[in-house]
């Protein structure tokens, strides 16, 4: 088995498509939260909160968390989900120096499902939006 193989055996494992054999961790997000380079990679959800709290998750510092991806499922509603940075450098949809971004369904339960997946670039969070159902919507401030 030539070095090109090993490489390809030790990164896309044993699996007969070739796909990455990976585990995310999942952490349940139970308030205010102020994630952590050591967290980069997990899938927060909301399973500790209640409708009645407003939820606010802060990103790390940009400097100190290059290549770190966290995403954010909205999995038990929640009144407002706001991620936000400290400085204005989360780039998503239609605004390029935004310093958060989030979902406000005080009215309802039509949150549930959304969520985000941001990625540091070394300059800029870059935030992907998941829309569970086209219905919903997301602020961005």
């Amino acid at each position: 088995m030539g070095w090109k193989s090993k490489v390809q055996k030790i990164l896309m494992g044993n699996h007969p498509l070739g796909v990455p054999q990976t585990r995310r961790k999942t952490i349940d997000i139970t308030g205010n939260v102020t994630l952590s380079v050591r967290d980069s990679g997990a899938i927060f959800t909301t399973n500790g909160t209640s409708l009645a709290s407003d939820l606010i998750v802060t990103l790390p510092a940009l400097a100190d968390s290059v290549g770190c991806v966290y995403t954010i499922i909205i999995t038990v509603a929640v009144n407002t989900l706001v991620v936000t940075s400290a400085t204005t450098d989360v780039i998503t949809f239609d605004d390029l120096s935004a310093t958060s971004v989030g979902y406000d369904e005080s009215t309802d339960l039509a949150n549930v499902g959304g969520g985000f997946t941001f990625m540091n670039d070394g300059t800029n969070w870059l935030c992907f939006v998941h829309l569970g159902d086209e219905g919903q919507s997301t602020v961005v401030v």
